[in-house]
């Protein structure tokens, strides 16, 4: 089984209805809030630039909920815009590495930043990290792709 997750009921709505769809359970969910899932429900969490949108402490947040809802030994895969994107410094400085552009906050992830909120009271191991460049909806981006795995508690 498959769950997916987005903070968008537009996203939502389309993807229900690919052909892709089958087997997936769809849920509207803004990752500001903790996860409506038990703790140690997933073998393994996947997600691909949408953890890039909140300031510091929500994405620590976030990370301790993936953990909270990760099976121990169970792997975090995730891309996230780094801070070698073309992206980076355009907009409002709001925080450190975070910018307001166009209605939008993004958060830039350098490797050191991945690591420490990875590492912070011992979440996850990091298994690869890698400074990657990619097509992100039609246009280069330098994303950090990370593959971690949740500690054993």
């Amino acid at each position: 089984m498959v769950t997916a997750t987005d903070f968008s009921e537009f996203a939502i709505e389309a993807n229900l209805h690919s052909p892709e769809a089958s087997g997936v359970d769809f849920s509207l969910h803004d990752l500001r809030t903790p996860l409506k899932f038990s703790a140690a429900s997933f073998d393994v969490v996947y997600a691909r630039l949408s953890l890039h949108y909140f300031p510091d402490s929500i994405t620590r947040d976030v990370f301790w909920e993936i953990h909270r809802v990760l099976r121990p030994a169970g792997k975090v895969f995730f891309v996230c815009r780094s801070t070698d994107d073309v992206l980076f410094g355009q907009g409002e400085e709001i925080g450190p590495d975070l910018f307001r552009s166009d209605g939008q906050i993004r958060h830039f992830f350098s490797q050191e930043y991945t690591k420490d909120v990875l590492s912070a009271e011992g979440l996850f191991a990091v298994d690869s990290l890698v400074l990657r460049d990619e097509l992100v909806y039609g246009s280069h981006a330098s994303v950090v792709q990370c593959l971690a795995e949740r500690s054993r508690d």
